[in-house]
């Protein structure tokens, strides 16, 4: 019966780390696409940090009349630096539409949000547009 009992506590063992094992990997798998949505959504406020500003002091409120949909792609970035605001490419991804209107004061709400590819929100930003910030 010895031989049996260690033969039971091995196998026991093995199982015990085996499932160890699994769950450490399932952590780091976890953890890793954690950071990787984390720097997508950092990526995607920057963008809508950079598409605010273009639009707040480069544009006039009639450029801006309807809504003005871009396509997301991995250097947009790079492209807002060197390339005006309209003429991004067109798509569904990044959406600025002006959402309120104050004509007394002549202020402008807007809106910026940025989708992923499956249709989840990536980042959202609201921001005014003041008489003053218009492109003479």
């Amino acid at each position: 019966m010895k031989k049996g009992n260690t033969l039971v506590e091995v196998i026991i063992s093995l199982a015990i780390i085996l499932m160890a094992f699994t769950i450490v990997s399932q952590i780091i798998i976890i953890s890793a696409k954690a950071v990787n949505n984390r720097k997508l959504r950092e990526e995607a406020e920057r963008v809508a940090y950079a598409i605010e500003n273009e639009a707040k002091y480069n544009y006039k409120f009639s450029d801006l009349d309807e809504e003005i949909s871009f396509k997301y792609t991995n250097d947009i970035l790079d492209k807002l630096i060197t390339q005006p605001l309209m003429s991004l490419e067109r798509g569904n991804d990044i959406s600025l539409k002006r959402k309120e209107i104050k004509l007394k004061d002549k202020i402008y709400l807007y809106s910026i949000t940025i989708k992923d590819n499956n249709g989840g929100v990536l980042a959202e930003r609201e921001f005014i547009k003041s008489y003053w910030m218009e492109k003479k």
